[in-house]
């Protein structure tokens, strides 16, 4: 376990800052799978989810994977177990999420399932900030940083939705927003 202060390298921010619209949109979508008085039909908010769980959540898990993991694999030598750990975590909520995607929101195991994920994910951050990064912050050389930002910028060119997708909340049109 990393025994620093829990400081993260900026060149974090960008995931970091995913965690906290991540956990906002989750707070949001359990407001209208729960609220009674949601305005958007099952349908709506099922494709809501599906959309974006494709866009975001696994975008954020494959630039974690792709680009960060495999970068510090040299420089710290207990990552292997964090990896491990980490991939495994990711794996267990690919599972659960194409589960949840498989039901309906009027189906009662979807709320279950969703407010599992929902806890999970928000331990996942917590952990991802205060150990796993902290830890990377700690150990990675300047130059892994300088090409880890390099990549990232790439990665989100790619394959990330822009911003502007985040400005709007779960369930927001042009006209309510």
């Amino acid at each position: 376990m990393c025994t620093g202060s829990g400081w993260q390298h900026p060149a974090l921010r960008n995931l970091i800052e995913d965690h906290r619209r991540l956990l906002q949109e989750a707070d949001a979508i359990k407001f209208w799978i729960v609220d009674s008085l949601r305005d958007l039909s099952v349908d709506e908010i099922s494709t809501a989810l599906h959309a974006f769980w494709e866009l975001h959540g696994l975008a954020h898990l494959r630039e974690e994977e792709e680009i960060l993991f495999p970068l510090c694999r040299a420089y710290i030598p207990e990552w292997a177990e964090f990896e491990a750990q980490i991939v495994g975590e990711h794996h267990r909520l690919r599972e659960q999420v194409a589960q949840l995607l498989a039901l309906s929101p009027s189906d009662a195991r979807f709320t279950v399932g969703f407010d599992a994920i929902y806890e999970f994910l928000r331990n996942h951050c917590r952990h991802e900030e205060r150990v796993v990064y902290a830890l990377i912050s700690e150990k990675l050389p300047d130059a892994q940083w300088q090409e880890y930002e390099h990549l990232s910028r790439f990665f989100r060119e790619q394959h990330r939705p822009s911003d502007a997708h985040w400005d709007q909340p779960f369930g927001a049109t042009d006209d309510n927003a």
